[in-house]
């Protein structure tokens, strides 16, 4: 019994080592099944391609026949064929063959190039299929050169499998040419298999978008030569899809074919448009005074980091941003109760280390405690990296600040005054202006805080000499003070405001007095000089923590204005023409960016504005602080 075993699993093993040889020398691929039962066929395919005329593949199959448990090698064979790949080939058509025990069969099969299926099936003298083996598979389409796995090499932007930046490569290798239809069809889609084993999407469907549609393609010429297509996970409108398993559906033809579909079917394709991985922080320190926030990020988005309180807790708002709970976590809290700093970037897909150096929103250092911080991040089509049911949960974790004392700044210098504007009219701190305009509904005062304490309990008042004291209201935000008096004022006369500045850590600066003038008939014409465009011209808030920053600029008439801005090494990073502006007082913007979009980091910059103006062209330059 064992030497019988043993003369099977020789003569087994020899017909399978036979039919990895001649699948070797085949000039297209081809793919062969030694099933493991009672061996009753030993087969040898020969594989023969005329290619080069892309119009006919030939198969040489012989086989012999080989003593089943009764000894008895006599019996009929059965050759069956079937298009379509991933089908029972038993439910094809058949050719059967008589064998007599000592003379080996051999049939030639005759197909155009495409994909199909054959296989060999002995049968008993009763009549009984006992074996099928050597199963032959061919494919008009597969994923490495020279071969037939029935595959299609799908990538995305960065090789990870998470459909980086939204974009997805299918690489495949054709035997001939032919014309391809590549379809992406939603989550849920449904797919059978046609007459021909080859499978369709059925019932009512629906197509997200068609990548190529009966588009030519060149077959495997050069060996190595491969095509690829490329969906970037957008419908047919050009909107990012949401997240979800979608179907890519080839379709593969030749019309000089018969059938002309030579392959069809379907491969799933997971989209994650935006995920956001791998958060990590680096905390204060005594020698580190610079804090990251490190992430990696799938898909271009706008990324909110939101540092918080210690303990703190995060939500997302109905717009998608992440944004820090009250103390107690029952309701969104934007305070600085809750709130120590929000940071916003632009990103492409990638990775990131965000930089926070330890200051809070006004720019006081923050003590020494385990902050709490939050992430969010969505694109322009309403796709969130940061959902409950994307991404299991809220993106957040802690960031540490561990300082000496001395690390920790305390405010003891009081604010000054460095802008007054008359509504958007320049008023000289020195005194004295007359209004271009004859009237005015508001006073802003900015203060100069190097410490970012804000304004706090600034007082301003607000008097003219024939009819005295002036009723308002004062407003502050940040270190902006606003007074609005009851009714807009335009009466000729000379105005006084009292300013009183004072901070949030209690520093109090002295009383100071500014003076102008409403005159009669003012307004009418704008004079400017070289001098008093240079004087008239003031960026504010200075410092700068926060975009946008304004620049104030008078005009003696239409004009186009250049805004310039350079490092203090003399390197401009920022250029925006205006053109059109009218006379008088005109506010130009800078988003704290640089040519690029991207945002600047602290230190000094040079602000430079020209104007021209008919014939005369007068220029500025101004010195901004900005503290990131």
């Amino acid at each position: 019994g064992v030497r019988h075993a043993m003369k099977h699993a020789k003569e087994f093993f020899a017909g399978a080592l036979r039919v990895w040889k001649a699948a070797g020398t085949c000039a297209l691929g081809l793919f062969i099944f030694l099933l493991l039962s009672p061996p009753a066929v030993k087969a040898n395919f020969d594989f023969i391609s005329l290619v080069s005329n892309n119009d006919a593949s030939l198969f040489t199959a012989s086989w012999e026949g080989v003593s089943d448990d009764t000894g008895t090698p006599a019996g009929r064979y059965f050759l069956l064929t079937k298009f379509g790949l991933d089908v029972n080939p038993l439910v094809g058509g058949t050719t059967s063959y008589t064998h007599n025990g000592t003379t080996g069969l051999s049939v030639t099969i005759s197909t155009g190039p495409g994909s199909f299926c054959a296989v060999i099936v002995a049968s008993s003298t009763t009549g009984g299929i006992f074996d099928a083996s050597n199963i032959l598979c061919h494919s008009f389409l597969h994923d490495v050169a020279g071969g037939n796995h029935n595959a299609i090499n799908r990538t995305d932007g960065s090789n990870s499998q998470l459909g980086f930046n939204q974009l997805w490569n299918f690489r495949y290798f054709l035997d001939a040419d032919a014309e391809v239809t590549m379809r992406i069809h939603p989550p849920g889609t449904q797919f059978t298999r046609d007459g021909n084993g080859f499978r369709f999407p059925t019932g009512n469907f629906s197509t997200t978008t068609i990548v190529v549609d009966h588009t030519p393609r060149s077959g495997e010429t050069l060996t190595g030569f491969s095509n690829q297509e490329t969906w970037y996970s957008r419908d047919s409108s050009g909107t990012v899809v949401p997240n979800g398993l979608y179907f890519a559906h080839f379709v593969i033809t030749n019309p000089l074919l018969s059938p002309a579909t030579r392959y069809a079917d379907v491969f799933t394709v997971p989209v994650d448009v935006i995920r956001v991985m791998n958060l990590t922080t680096v905390g204060l320190t005594p020698t580190n005074d610079l804090a990251t926030v490190n992430y990696t990020i799938t898909g271009d988005a706008v990324v909110r980091i939101v540092i918080a309180k210690p303990g703190r807790q995060f939500t997302l708002d109905s717009s998608g941003d992440v944004q820090a709970l009250n103390a107690a976590g029952t309701a969104i809290d934007t305070t600085t109760v809750s709130v120590i700093s929000v940071l916003t970037f632009n990103r492409k897909a990638g990775t990131y280390a965000e930089s926070w150096n330890g200051t809070d929103s006004t720019g006081v250092s923050v003590s020494t405690g385990v902050y709490s911080i939050g992430l969010s991040a969505k694109d322009g089509f309403g796709n969130q990296a940061l959902d409950t049911s994307d991404n299991d949960g809220l993106i957040h974790g802690t960031l540490p600040v561990d300082r000496t004392a001395a690390q920790t700044a305390t405010d003891n210098t009081a604010p000054s005054i460095s802008q007054i504007r008359a509504d958007s009219q320049s008023v000289s701190l020195s005194g004295g202006d007359t209004l271009a305009s004859g009237t005015f509904a508001s006073i802003t005062i900015i203060l100069n805080e190097a410490s970012g304490s804000g304004a706090a309990a600034t007082t301003v008042s607000l008097s003219r000499t024939a009819a005295g004291a002036i009723a308002g209201a004062v407003s502050i935000s940040g270190s902006t003070v606003t007074f609005t008096p009851t009714a807009a004022q335009s009466s000729t006369d000379t105005y006084t405001i009292s300013v009183v500045p004072q901070d949030g850590s209690g520093n109090i600066a002295s009383l100071q007095t500014i003076t102008f003038i409403i005159a009669p008939g003012v307004g009418a014409v704008t004079t400017v000089t070289a001098e008093t465009f240079k004087r008239d011209m003031v960026p504010y808030p200075n410092p700068a923590r926060s975009a946008p920053v304004s620049i104030d600029i008078v005009l003696g008439g239409s004009s186009n204005v250049d805004l310039d801005v350079f490092t203090v090494l003399g390197e401009k990073i920022f250029h925006q023409r205006t053109t059109g502006l009218s006379s008088g007082t005109n506010t130009l913007l800078w988003s704290l960016v640089n040519d690029y979009g991207n945002k600047v980091g602290s230190g000094v910059y040079l602000i430079r504005a020209t104007a021209q103006t008919g014939s005369e062209k007068f220029s500025a330059v101004k010195k901004l602080m900005v503290i990131q």
